[in-house]
């Protein structure tokens, strides 16, 4: 299988499940950057739904993160009028910088013929295949995620999927209009 043999090193290390998402990172300290970079806060009434979904409710503040990952995925279903239930499992792998998910993306097009991402810094992108998010720690913030969770739901909820300029298009208007 490709997927296993694109990831070894980030793949085979650590997990983290939200109801809807696996995020796969390499030590705590990357799932702790990650969840202090995530400055997004569902609404209230999200939250009481939430946790009153999880048993037992979590105390840590990796219950936070874990509301805080699905909140964001449900705050961009809403923006693009999407039900969640429907969605496969997201899968994010946290990487140390923009050179690592370079180095993924590499793997996923290998064709040498694709300089409009250069050869060096990749913030984040989306391989749909195995509904997986690559994603550099380094420059994380949540619009950035935001944007590869629209691919995500695009990729998705529409067969055959949108071109890429008009997922392009709706990722753009996710990240500018997120809350």
């Amino acid at each position: 299988m490709v997927f296993l043999s694109v990831c070894p090193p980030a793949w085979g290390k650590q997990h983290f499940y939200t109801q809807r998402t696996a995020i796969c990172y390499e030590s705590a300290d990357d799932l702790q950057e990650f969840d202090q970079k995530l400055r997004f806060m569902p609404p209230a009434h999200f939250l009481e739904i939430y946790f009153r979904q999880v048993e037992p409710a979590p105390t840590s503040s990796l219950g936070n993160l874990a509301a805080k990952i699905d909140g964001l995925l449900a705050a961009v279903c809403r923006l693009l009028r999407l039900r969640p239930q429907t969605f496969p499992r997201l899968h994010i792998i946290l990487l140390k910088d923009g050179y690592q998910v370079q180095l993924r993306h590499r793997l996923f097009q290998p064709s040498p013929a694709r300089p409009f991402l250069g050869y060096g810094h990749l913030l984040a992108f989306y391989e749909s295949g195995h509904h997986t998010i690559f994603l550099s720690l380094a420059d994380f913030h949540e619009g950035v995620l935001a944007h590869e969770m629209t691919h995500h739901l695009l990729c998705t909820a529409y067969q055959p999927p949108p071109p890429a300029q008009i997922q392009e298009a709706w990722a753009s208007y996710v990240e500018a209009h997120l809350k």
